[in-house]
């Protein structure tokens, strides 16, 4: 059901597009909710916590895929189907950084920009741009230390800028196309896929299981993004003038209420 839903949201109003002149960006990371151990033992991540971990393709405004699987698995190995789309830009923070698993994705088409990690070895091949006053600085290169170690064989891209307390911040990419300034851009959207799960987890009743069973937390999980994705829609088709969030409270609040057509074209149009 929920890919259904999924479906026919990208088959009536397309790919949503952050950026007019840029590719739609897939935005992918995963995030974990905590279970009571001893309600879910079968879910423990250590000696006092269990956990169920969400790992989400989001494209900006709902969620296009989703791998839900125990908490302690790690973050790269729980992506499957989510690096797919070769017209898309795949946006990621520094905690999937693999060297050799970036030669596989330009291998196969995939565009990415990523995080820079700390202490990374690099070897400069040639700068790109260097834009002094706005203290960016763009370079080709090659990661990694040796062949026989992480080297790549694949060159990239590390863009260099500074935050507000003038500490260095690199982006990663095999995209040589765009501008140093809409890579840093299209990075600073990542966020948006945080404040989806936030939403989530405040609106959608996801923190506290019913059951806790490995099935039984999937399908309240899936449950909750079919309600996101059914008042998504419902927002969408008949442009209602409320916020996602208003509408979630009309529906909590009137779920079991029946109005007649004029009440309900009253909230449409408000």
């Amino acid at each position: 059901m929920f890919y259904h839903l999924v479906d026919k949201a990208k088959r009536r109003f397309g790919d949503v597009r952050i950026f007019k002149d840029i590719p739609p960006i897939k935005i992918i990371d995963s995030t974990v909710i905590l279970v009571a151990l001893n309600l879910a033992p079968h879910l423990k991540i250590d000696d006092e916590r269990a956990a169920i971990k969400i790992s989400t393709l989001f494209n900006g405004e709902f969620p296009e895929k989703i791998n839900i699987v125990k908490g302690q698995v790690n973050d790269r190995k729980c992506i499957d189907g989510l690096f797919e789309n070769k017209n898309a830009i795949h946006v990621f923070d520094r905690g999937y950084y693999d060297y050799r698993w970036y030669d596989k994705l330009t291998e196969q088409g995939i565009q990415f920009v990523t995080r820079g990690i700390k202490n990374a070895i690099i070897m400069e091949e040639r700068m790109l741009r260097s834009n002094l006053s706005e203290n960016i600085y763009d370079t080709e290169v090659i990661l990694g230390s040796t062949p026989g170690g992480n080297l790549t064989f694949k060159n990239y891209r590390e863009i260099m800028t500074f935050d507000d307390e003038g500490e260095p911040v690199t982006f990663v990419t095999n995209i040589f196309d765009l501008p140093a300034e809409d890579i840093i851009k299209i990075y600073k959207h990542r966020w948006e896929i945080e404040l989806f799960f936030k939403w989530i987890k405040q609106n959608l009743r996801i923190k506290k299981f019913i059951g806790y069973n490995e099935n039984a937390v999937r399908i309240q999980i899936f449950s909750a993004l079919i309600s996101y994705m059914l008042i998504y829609l419902c927002c969408k088709v008949t442009k209602a003038k409320y916020s996602m969030l208003l509408l979630t409270r009309f529906v909590r609040s009137n779920l079991l209420e029946f109005y007649d057509e004029d009440i309900c074209e009253y909230f449409r149009t408000g």
